[in-house]
């Protein structure tokens, strides 16, 4: 069925250039790419205020996303008694953990659930915040699952004008996107020591924070301004119209 899409189509639009390169490889077909566009919410540029380094997390807590949140909340709870590095990390997600994830994810002031969110109160969150979490698994079946997929919350995490620090394996699509352009603090294996320094790095490297900040802000209005992207997704379809007319103009003479 999608071998037929293809054919029968002028161009197909993928969500980032992992997917578009392996489809072509494997269907054929001419691909765009279009990553998840954003307007840039009203939040006010960073600055290092925080007595208690904040760090949220908003998104999906599924495909073993949670086991990568608790191990970071574990190297929060190590770093306050081995350095007396004070940070929590606060989990926001429309669907209600487990009570098995709960457990895991709940370690008061260390990692807390703090339930679901709309955008309004989302963007207050983080311009509350120090740094924004992105996960993902590292176990081979959620990693085929994820590798072409970028997550939705990448263009808005850059916007949001703060550090992002992600962890989750180098071959999955929306952790090499961040790696590629450099785009944040990133750890691509599950070793509790690495992740604890690069946590202890980002934490007391205000310099850093700032730097990502502002680069995030730079790329999301370069790379995901809603205006260009619907500009390019309207001539898409306008030239498919006219190819498609000039076809059948073909066929009927």
């Amino acid at each position: 069925a999608y071998q037929w899409a293809v054919n029968y189509s002028d161009c197909i639009v993928s969500i980032g250039d992992k997917m578009a390169v392996e489809y072509h490889k494997r269907f054929g077909g001419k691909y765009i790419v279009a990553m998840n566009s954003i307007d840039k919410p009203d939040i006010a540029p960073y600055t290092a205020t925080n007595k208690v380094v904040q760090l949220v997390y908003a998104g999906n807590l599924g495909l073993n996303r949670w086991k990568i949140l608790s191990l970071i909340a574990q190297c929060l709870v190590e770093l306050k008694e081995e350095s007396d590095i004070n940070a929590e990390l606060s989990i926001y997600s429309l669907i209600k953990p487990n009570k098995h994830e709960l457990r895991a994810l709940s370690n008061p002031p260390y990692s807390t659930y703090k339930g679901s969110v709309d955008t309004e109160g989302l963007n207050r969150i983080k311009a509350k915040s120090d740094l924004l979490v992105h996960v993902e698994a590292f176990d081979n079946n959620n990693r085929h699952i994820t590798r072409l997929s970028i997550s939705t919350k990448i263009p808005e995490y850059l916007a949001s004008g703060r550090c992002v620090f992600a962890v989750g394996p180098p071959d999955v699509a929306s952790i090499q996107y961040l790696v590629d352009n450099d785009l944040g603090v990133v750890v691509t294996n599950n070793d509790k020591s690495v992740i604890k320094a690069k946590i202890k790095e980002i934490i007391t490297n205000v310099d850093t924070r700032v730097l990502y900040a502002n680069k995030g802000i730079k790329i999301a209005l370069e790379k995901h301004n809603i205006v260009r992207t619907v500009e390019a997704i309207q001539h898409i379809i306008v030239n498919a119209v006219k190819n498609y007319k000039y076809k059948d103009n073909q066929v009927n003479e």
